[in-house]
């Protein structure tokens, strides 16, 4: 009883794990030129009084 529950945990696990690794594209290198990209431009700017001596930055990938 307890190897055939061990079998379908087994097999739920990896149907798991392909239907994951099939949904992604993990070699895609490039993309589609489809559309230019849009380029903002703030419509007021403002003067940095002193540089920083460090920066920074955050990213989100989404």
């Amino acid at each position: 009883m307890k190897s055939k529950r061990s079998l379908i945990r087994t097999l739920h696990s990896l149907g798991f794990a392909g239907l994951v690794l099939l949904s992604c594209e993990p070699l895609v290198t490039g993309f589609r030129d489809i559309e230019d990209a849009v380029l903002y431009e703030s419509s007021s700017k403002t003067d940095i009084q002193n540089s920083p001596d460090s920066l920074l930055v955050i990213t989100w990938n989404i």
